[in-house]
C-alpha cells in the first residue's frame, strides 16, 4: 500500500516515483496503481510542456497584435498543468480505501502504455 501511496505523491514530488512498483513488481495492488499514476504523471508533464509554450509563443503574439491586451488572456491557461493533480489526489482516495479503480481523468492512458504489465486482481 506504501507504494501504491508513493505512485501518486510523485506529481508533487516531481520525480516520477511510480517507477519503483513498476520495476519491483511484487505487488499487484501497487502496480495497478502505479500504471495509473504513471499515465496521470505523463499527462501532468505534457501539460506544462504545452502551456509553457502557448505562454510564451502565443502570448507574444497575442500580445503585439493586441498592443499587450491580449495577453492577459494566456493567464488563463496557467491552471491548466494542476489539473492532474485531481487525479492524483483521487489516487489517494482510492489506496486509502483499499481500491482497484482507475482514478478520476486518468482516461487510461497508463493502461495503454503499460498494458503489457499483466497484474492480477485478488480473488473475491
Amino acid at each position: 500500500k506504501l507504494f501504491a501511496f508513493l505512485s501518486y505523491a510523485s506529481i508533487f514530488i516531481g520525480f516520477p516515483l511510480w517507477i519503483i512498483p513498476m520495476v519491483t513488481k511484487n505487488d499487484a495492488y501497487s502496480l495497478q496503481h502505479a500504471k495509473h499514476a504513471a499515465g496521470a504523471w505523463l499527462i501532468w508533464l505534457f501539460s506544462w510542456v504545452i502551456v509553457m509554450f502557448m505562454m510564451t509563443c502565443g502570448g507574444i503574439v497575442l500580445g503585439v497584435v493586441t498592443f499587450g491586451l491580449g495577453s492577459i488572456l494566456t493567464l488563463c491557461c496557467l491552471p491548466l498543468p494542476f489539473l492532474p493533480w485531481i487525479t492524483m489526489i483521487h489516487g489517494f482516495i482510492l489506496v486509502a480505501n483499499d481500491r482497484w479503480d482507475a482514478p478520476l481523468g486518468s482516461f487510461g492512458i497508463g493502461e495503454m502504455l503499460f498494458g503489457s504489465v499483466k497484474i492480477e486482481p485478488p480473488k473475491n
